[in-house]
């Protein structure tokens, strides 16, 4: 056995050594209480409310956000699709693993789309330089009922387009939706209330974060065939939830472990051979 004991014990050590060495992911979280209004500017195009307001829902400091100028109501080269998003951002530049994650209220009458369409997210520009200033990917966690049925959902920056979600939605209630970046894997993943919903191997490098977003999308577009859609309110809140990123040392740690029983179950063997 003491060939084996030899080949294996250095591995365990240089993964160990690893794990150390790599950087711990961070929440970038903003905490509303202190960043809203000052701290955020508008994305796309500024919400009509983009506030905070206490005893909703039975929390305080929760962000009120409405998507309420229509297409017919917004300046000329503004009537487009692009402006139906309606949010404000705000910077964290910050390099390495992170996590963002916020509660959203899912109010009840949201699961009818004939009560109106709704659709709400996170949003995150991911950067591949420095200077935080060269946009790499853009990930998103949110909620909508539109063209189809009420779902959480993720974008996969590969395909360009929507992931929707297995699990079901709880109406009437708070639920955390996160976004995670693994620098050591280039990978995205997906939260709801903690579990993992979808990850993405992007294509693109990114090496950090330059901001995170706030935004809701108003559905009165000609383009969209939609008329008088009420302008729902939405309510974002800051999340005592724990990380539930998996982080690089993690996994060098879980490696670790398993050379460790790999090695015990070899020894085992061999005295009972």
């Amino acid at each position: 056995m003491k060939p084996i004991r030899s080949a294996i014990v250095p591995v365990a050590l240089l993964l160990l050594a690893a794990s150390t060495a790599t950087l711990k992911a961070q929440d970038i979280s903003p905490n509303l209480a202190t960043t809203v209004p000052g701290s955020f500017y508008t994305d796309r195009f500024a919400p009509t409310v983009f506030q905070l307001a206490n005893g909703v829902h039975g929390r305080n400091n929760v962000l009120l956000l409405q998507a309420g100028t229509d297409a017919a109501s917004r300046p000329p080269g503004q009537q487009g699709t692009f402006y139906n998003t309606q949010g404000r951002k705000t910077d964290v530049n910050t390099a390495g693993s992170w996590l963002f994650q916020s509660d959203l209220f899912v109010e009840s009458s949201w699961a009818s789309q004939t009560l109106g369409y709704v659709r709400t997210d996170i949003w995150g520009t991911a950067t591949n330089d420095a200077l935080f200033s060269t946009p790499s990917a853009y990930p998103i966690i949110g909620f909508t009922n539109f063209g189809g049925s009420a779902r959480f959902r993720g974008w996969d920056m590969n395909t360009s387009s929507f992931t929707d979600f297995a699990g079901p939605v709880q109406f009437g209630a708070w639920t955390t939706l996160g976004m995670g970046f693994n620098i050591a894997t280039n990978t995205f993943s997906y939260y709801v209330n903690g579990a993992l919903a979808a990850s993405v191997l992007a294509t693109n490098t990114s090496t950090g974060i330059a901001n995170v977003m706030y935004q809701s999308y108003n559905f009165n577009d000609p383009l969209l065939d939609v008329a008088r859609n009420p302008n729902a309110t939405v309510n974002w809140s800051n999340t005592a939830a724990a990380s539930v990123v998996p982080e690089p040392s993690t996994y060098a740690l879980m490696a670790c472990g398993l050379v460790g029983l790999f090695f015990v179950r070899r020894k085992h063997s061999s005295r009972n051979a």
